[in-house]
């Protein structure tokens, strides 16, 4: 077998012969020494072919001529070669057959194999056409003749067989608005002989509109002219419809003013929307990939957890009111819920997170249980320059972080009553500076002109410009500057258009900046600071005018008794 694997099949066959020759020559091949050499001429040639049939005629001549001289016979070797060369050419023709009649069979099952495989792939087709709600179109350029698959029949509504076979039909089924778009691809690839691929909308045979993704090719002739195109139909009007509902989702998330959040089962970020955006104050970039606690405050590190618990059992959370922290640090008022995203096998995949900012409105409640707080403090006592001093106490650090209220006198001068800040010893240094920088009653802006005009001044983010606008030297304007000031807004108390002082509300964090919306809430609270003292100095008015009353009436009295009895005696 070694021998064979090296060698081949034509050495084998004939080293055997000669083997078997050499052995059996002196007893049973006396009369026929080339009989085993006849038989491996003949195989070798059905077999191998003319080349080694000849190759292996050679050999045994040369072997048999060998040996002729080593062991004496009666047949002579031209004899031997002649049976040799006789056997040769009918081993040859019978191999030859042989050979024809095997390629015959050969190619038969190929072409048997092959049309079976064709035919399975065409059933493959079929059902794959099927099952994609696909058809195949061919249009004969030269006789304009179209023909439809029953596939594209059947997307088409109409009877299997039924379709009139020309162009101008296959066109008419395209929606209106499609058709001319269309039939310019066709004609742009008919000129180029290249593919085209597009979509288009057709009215089937009960009005109903559906969409087609079509992809076509034409076949060339010798000349390279374009004579057929073939062409494959494939409805995605599902596809479709799917895709207009998620561009509406997907508009309808980014368009959100609300965080839309998606998270992996570990809590990471995978997706993140305009409007988380707008209320964290990260970019997407940023966060995506990172773990949701970024946006949770130390003190709620539990909540995140908790959470995904919950979404894992497969419930939906709603926090009505929680805190989360912004890219700057500040603290944030969210409403929160989340609910588990699943896959088509219904597992639990993700979490979805919706978070609406109520910062505002947690501010509108907190500013509104401040007015009525307020309203009650102003409201319990005449001594108002009291209530205004616990007013100022009770805007720190709720409101802003610094407030100064000051009333103005019959003089017109004006009078501190209250300061109010965290820090007692910053309290203590500002009063000192206001004594060294009292406020100048001709200036165009600030205290006095406030009072003067009743109209209330905001800054919204002081910069160093409204700075020095204010400071009288480089001393008063360091100051200033170290106070970190970033919003301020000074407004009038006054009621039933009298103007009585002013509320200086000063803030130094960046997230703390006042707008449009702290302006009138000031100017509320101003109104009812107005009233109040209105109010107590009306009090004290009609005190001091019934106690005028009182003397007056006591003098009188007196004087009447007195004349009374200046009139007995007379």
């Amino acid at each position: 077998m070694k021998l064979r694997q090296k060698f081949g099949f034509p050495a084998f066959v004939f080293v055997t012969s000669a083997l078997l020759t050499y052995i059996l020559y002196p007893t049973y091949l006396l009369q026929v020494p080339f009989m085993l050499f006849l038989v491996a001429l003949a195989i070798n040639t059905a077999k191998c072919g003319f080349y080694t049939g000849l190759i292996t005629g050679l050999c045994a001549a040369l072997f048999m001529l060998l040996m002729s001289y080593s062991t004496p016979h009666e047949i002579s070797w031209f004899t031997e070669a002649f049976f040799l060369v006789a056997g040769y050419i009918i081993a040859h023709h019978l191999g030859k057959r042989f050979l024809i009649e095997q390629s015959l069979r050969l190619q038969i099952e190929e072409k048997n194999r092959i049309q079976a495989y064709l035919k399975g792939q065409e059933e493959n087709l079929r059902l794959a056409l099927s099952s994609e709600r696909s058809g195949i179109w061919e249009w004969d350029v030269v006789t304009n003749e179209v023909t439809w698959s029953s596939e594209l029949e059947r997307m088409h509504g109409v009877p299997i067989g039924s379709f009139e076979g020309t162009f101008e039909a296959a066109m008419r089924d395209i929606h209106p608005a499609d058709r001319e778009r269309v039939l310019s691809t066709i004609q742009d690839s008919l000129k180029s002989g290249g593919l085209f691929d597009i979509e288009y909308r057709f009215v089937k045979s009960n009005k109903e509109i559906a969409w087609i993704e079509g992809h076509g090719s034409f076949r060339l002739n010798e000349k390279g002219e374009p004579i057929r195109l073939v062409g494959l139909c494939t409805e995605v009007t599902q596809h479709k419809q799917a895709e207009e509902v998620h561009s509406r989702l997907s508009a309808i998330v980014a368009s959100s003013a609300d965080a839309i959040i998606s998270e992996s089962m570990d809590g990471m970020i995978i997706t993140w929307n305009a409007g988380a955006e707008r209320i964290f104050g990260y970019s997407a970039e940023e966060v995506i990939g990172r773990s949701i606690s970024i946006l949770t405050p130390p003190d709620r590190m539990n909540e995140p957890s908790y959470m995904l618990d919950q979404v894992r059992s497969g419930n939906a959370v709603n926090l009505a009111e929680t805190q989360r922290l912004h890219k700057s640090g500040r603290i944030l008022h969210v409403s929160v819920s989340i609910s588990p995203v699943r896959n088509a096998q219904g597992e639990i995949i993700g979490v979805s997170k919706i978070a609406r900012d109520i910062t505002t409105r947690k501010r509108a409640q907190e500013r509104e249980h401040y007015l009525m707080e307020a309203s009650n403090l102003l409201g319990s006592s005449l001594e108002y320059e009291q209530s205004l001093k616990e007013l100022a106490a009770l805007t720190v650090p709720a409101i802003a972080d610094w407030c100064t209220i000051y009333i103005s006198r019959e003089d017109g001068s004006i009078k501190r009553v209250a300061m109010a800040n965290k820090d007692e010893d910053e309290v203590r240094r500002a009063v000192e500076f206001e004594k060294l920088y009292p406020h100048d009653p001709e200036a165009t802006r600030g205290l006095y002109r406030v009072i003067r005009t009743g109209e209330a001044e905001i800054f919204g983010r002081v910069s160093e410009e409204n700075l020095r606008m204010f400071a009288r030297d480089d001393i008063h304007l360091n100051y200033m500057k170290s106070l970190n000031i970033h919003s301020a807004m000074l407004v009038p108390l006054h009621a039933h258009g009298k103007t009585f002082g002013a509320i200086l509300l000063t803030s130094t964090q960046e997230e703390r900046e006042f707008g449009s919306q702290d302006l009138l809430f000031t100017q509320e609270l101003g109104r009812r600071a107005g009233l109040a003292i209105e109010n107590a100095r009306l009090y004290l008015e009609a005190q001091k005018a019934v106690a005028r009353y009182e003397a007056e009436l006591v003098e009188r009295t007196r004087v009447e008794v007195e004349l009374r009895r200046a009139k007995e005696i007379a």
